[in-house]
């Protein structure tokens, strides 16, 4: 089980760490990639994303060194990315949001299933 639980929650710190890291170092020629301009003020709530993103992958690093001891960054984790799904899924619905963005957040949707069920496992034991 410890083994499934390092394997999830080392590759979740890995994806999110170079997700974060990416689009704080690269996040306008990132975003220009993918069409979305980003004006000095929309740069700074980029960033903070970025930022965020990336203290995640270290929680998520705790997790996968120690799951018993950090059982709650197994929650937050999960209420974190069913957050990023909602925020990007919804301007997708409403027609606002185009792009890849859509498609990237089926990752974090496999990684909400895959941390409910480590939860699960590790508050049964």
């Amino acid at each position: 089980m410890l083994k499934y639980v390092t394997l999830i929650f080392g590759s979740a710190a890995l994806f999110n760490m170079l997700v974060g890291g990416a689009l704080f170092i690269q996040g306008p020629s990132l975003m220009g990639a993918v069409d979305v301009p980003l004006p000095g003020e929309v740069m700074v709530v980029a960033n903070l994303a970025a930022v965020l993103i990336f203290v995640f992958g270290i929680g998520y690093l705790c997790v996968a060194l120690d799951p018993h001891k950090n059982i709650s960054l197994v929650w937050l984790g999960a209420v974190g990315k069913t957050a990023a799904i909602i925020v990007v899924t919804w301007p997708w619905v409403t027609g606002s949001l185009t792009g890849p963005f859509p498609y990237l957040v089926l990752i974090d949707l496999i990684y909400v299933v895959l941390f409910l069920g480590v939860w699960r496992a590790l508050k049964a034991s």
